[in-house]
């Protein structure tokens, strides 16, 4: 049947009208990149229910929740398949998983789950992947939700097409599938016991049962569905969900977003794992009551109603106390203007190939124990600028893997360790797994990709390459110049046109036609 076309056109307010419905009613939010999506599927509901009128079919969806429903489904249709998103699968069940056992000794059986799971493919992919790297050693629970009835019951059902198996590796594909007679492929039963699925509306204020006290829990390409207050509230309230050390994923592409400060709560701490972030929930401690001098937290007696008046000593104690704090607030800024002069001296003494008074300065006047992340990266920084000193390069990098494991979103560490790793020639992998990371904390800096070009050279993955080479041209060229590294207090020896240029030839001698 051709589709007919609606012969009402749409207005600005039309459109606003129908946006404010979906947002007020489930949360979800249609910009202006996505509100051709919203018209269509009015119209493809018009043309269901065989309505010629926007406003006889605006009436329907608002007295009937069954057509609401309906409409929802058609707005969320993602796209989904087994195994996409690899990365934070293999990081939770390779990496997370066992270390997370070990430290909480669990009795029961840890449970995960798939939040806005859609037809169930992440559920059921993530126990796979559990059942093939541990087998029984680990016993788990996953479950998976979703607001889409219709999609959480092709999930119990557990019968899918053949663009459902994209990322499926033949190998898994024959032992946890199996050809049904409709030319689809069905989960084995021993894999459908291990998976539940239940109503989830992530913009309800409390959420089921299956969700409290979960120790891993996957949010994946679903917030793109929110406007950004939406996003703060879901966000907030899936770590509350969570156990003590339990984490929550997200796709790379909405961390950043997620990670403000003003957003993410403080008993939530940003994770990283070979270049792959997460969010950790911290164990809550429980904070001391703080009380001013001379003040009666409670009233002596139940039923008083008089205020204690506050003793004139307890008042000049507090008031020294104002007074110290200030002081110790003034010492502080005093002390980081110091070190950012002495540390630009260091700098200024390595671009001079001082390197030896460069680090002498770093010992007499930055020096401490533990040392300020800030003057350990600058010592190993240092300690670069002697390419033939292997002794200095060993140095460096201890120093910068010391960083990174009190910090480990440490921009300058972790670029300057897989600066240290190049020169020694370390692993290449390692290096891709710290520039990633880099790449993530600092988009505009044009260094990572410089080394993450030369990562993937090493390993002859010549397009990834060819593509980073392409990044740091543009960078230097029309984003930011030379200037743009983001270490502006490291000396980092680099002439602009002789890295256009070394970056140019690279890419000349991988495509020579």
């Amino acid at each position: 049947m051709v589709k007919q076309s609606v012969p009402e056109e749409w207005t600005p307010a039309a459109l606003h009208q129908w946006q404010t419905l979906v947002r007020e009613r489930s949360g979800l939010f249609f910009d202006q990149n996505r509100i051709s999506r919203l018209r269509e599927g009015v119209e493809d509901r018009m043309l269901v229910c065989a309505i010629g009128e926007r406003q006889v079919y605006w009436q329907l969806v608002q007295e009937s929740d069954q057509e609401f429903a309906a409409l929802l489904t058609l707005l969320t249709v993602n796209e989904s398949y087994f195994f996409r998103g690899m990365e934070e699968l293999r990081l939770f069940c390779d990496a997370l998983l066992p270390s997370y056992q070990q430290k909480q000794r669990l009795n029961r059986p840890v449970s995960v789950v798939s939040a806005g799971c859609a037809s169930g493919e992440e559920a059921y992919s993530i126990a796979i992947l559990l059942l093939e790297s541990h087998g029984d050693k680990y016993p788990f629970q996953v479950r998976g939700g979703d607001v889409d009835g219709r999609a959480l019951q092709v999930a119990r059902d557990g019968l899918y097409g053949e663009s459902a198996f994209r990322g499926c590796d033949g190998g898994l594909r024959q032992r946890y599938f199996a050809r049904d007679g409709s030319g689809r492929e069905r989960i084995v039963a021993q894999l459908q016991d291990k998976v539940a699925f239940f109503p989830l509306n992530l913009m309800s204020e409390i959420y089921p049962e299956p969700l409290r006290g979960v120790d891993f829990i996957f949010y994946r390409n679903v917030s793109i569905y929110f406007d950004a207050q939406s996003k703060r509230a879901i966000f907030c309230r899936l770590l509350e969900q969570l156990a003590p050390h339990g984490c929550l994923f997200l796709s790379p592409a909405e961390i950043f977003f997620h990670n403000q400060p003003q957003i993410r709560p403080n008993d939530v701490h940003l994770d990283a794992w070979q270049g792959r972030f997460f969010f950790r929930k911290l164990a809550r401690r429980v904070a001391p009551v703080l009380t001013w001098p001379g003040e009666e937290r409670r009233e002596r007696e139940e039923g008083a109603r008089e205020p204690i008046a506050q003793p004139a000593t307890a008042m000049r104690a507090r008031a020294a106390e104002v007074a110290q704090d200030l002081l110790l607030a003034g010492e502080k800024l005093s002390n980081k203007m110091d070190r950012q002069r002495q540390m630009a001296k260091v700098v200024r003494l390595a671009l001079a190939d001082e390197v030896e008074q460069a680090l002498q300065h770093v010992a007499k006047r930055l020096w401490s124990d533990p040392p300020h992340p800030q003057v350990a990266t600058l010592k190993a920084a240092v300690l670069l600028c002697d390419w033939q000193d292997r002794s200095a390069l060993r140095e460096a990098i201890a120093l910068c893997r010391a960083v990174i494991k009190r910090d480990a979103l440490c921009f300058e560490g972790l670029v300057l360790l897989a600066m240290g790793l190049h020169q020694e020639g370390g692993d290449a992998i390692e290096r891709i797994a710290h520039l990633r990371a880099a790449v993530f904390l600092n988009p505009a800096s044009w260094l990572p990709h410089y080394y993450l070009a030369q990562a993937y050279e090493s390993l002859q993955e010549l397009g990834m390459a060819a593509r980073e080479y392409q990044v740091v041209i543009y960078r230097l060229t029309q984003a930011g110049g030379i200037h743009g590294h983001g270490l502006p207090l490291l000396p980092l020896p680099f002439a602009e046109q002789a890295l256009i240029q070394y970056c140019q030839n690279r890419l000349q001698q991988m495509n020579p036609a």
